[in-house]
């Protein structure tokens, strides 16, 4: 998966890393495997932190975390976690609210020499759904 983001041009997505790896075997495999099993996100996420610290090498360093809150609009009645968000970012002449998801991202930031650049390694990702938009059987 690593190598799709990195390498994958121009889309950085499952597709691309399953290609970039060259397995034999066609995406939708992955795709598969990726969708068909109950994840719990968190575990999931440490998991991967964990992991790249020891792949890199960074027990013994200073980590530095990014955190991201990216805004994606969105339109249907129906669709899970639509709210209005305020987007601190919008031009003058449009909304400071906009309708669809939040999503709030933590990362790694890493500067790679090989790249010449600092990546960052998102481990955790949740929607944020306001509160009065989340429906009864969940928590918010």
């Amino acid at each position: 998966m690593i190598l799709g983001i990195l390498l994958g041009k121009p889309k950085k997505t499952v597709t691309a890393a399953v290609k970039i790896a060259g397995l034999h075997r066609h995406f939708s495999n992955v795709n598969r495997f990726m969708s068909k099993y109950s994840w719990d996100p968190r575990q999931l996420g440490i998991a991967v932190l964990k992991l790249i610290i020891r792949i890199l090498n960074l027990s013994h360093r200073t980590l530095t975390i990014a955190i991201d809150s990216t805004l994606l609009s969105k339109f249907g009645l129906k669709i899970f976690g639509c709210g209005f968000h305020f987007n601190g970012d919008q031009k003058k002449n449009k909304s400071k609210y906009i309708c669809g998801h939040e999503w709030l991202v933590m990362g790694l930031l890493y500067y790679s020499k090989l790249f010449d650049k600092c990546m960052c390694f998102p481990f955790p990702a949740q929607l944020f759904v306001p509160g009065k938009y989340l429906p009864e059987d969940r928590e918010y």
